[in-house]
């Protein structure tokens, strides 16, 4: 990736759009049946509108979409209500996630384990117990 001079610039930046839509397409369902579109069709959409996208992004002017409600049905339960994002929005999230993930997970502290790629919950109660073990903090 290309240095980039700013985290607005970073976002944007088509190797970080390109990650992004790689990541977002995996659940292809939603927006085929929800949003009337194909997924297949975001590339050829993305090429012709992408760069007003863009610039609406960098000059502060971009509003995601409105979410579409859904229920999805249980077989047992209540149907369970959920939100759907335009596939142009969930690009862009995943694209901001992607740079800020870097800001806010430091992946060389220890002290970072659970909301981190290759780490889980358990490690962290692990850990949070053996600092509470050696602090006294347990016998409190």
């Amino acid at each position: 990736m290309k240095r980039a001079t700013s985290l607005l610039q970073a976002v944007l930046a088509s190797d970080n759009l390109a990650r992004a839509w790689e990541t977002g397409r995996f659940n292809r369902g939603a927006p085929a049946l929800i949003w009337r579109k194909c997924i297949e069709d975001f590339p050829d959409y993305a090429r012709a509108h992408w760069a007003a996208q863009a610039s609406a992004v960098g000059k502060g002017q971009y509003w995601p979409q409105a979410v579409r409600r859904v229920e999805i049905p249980r077989a047992r339960w209540r149907p369970t209500a959920a939100s759907i994002s335009t596939v142009t929005d969930r690009v862009v999230q995943q694209a901001i996630a992607q740079v800020g993930a870097h800001l806010l997970f430091d992946p060389t502290s220890p002290s970072r384990v659970s909301a981190r790629p290759g780490r889980n919950a358990h490690q962290a109660i692990r850990q949070v117990q053996a600092i509470a073990a050696r602090t006294g903090a347990a016998s409190r």
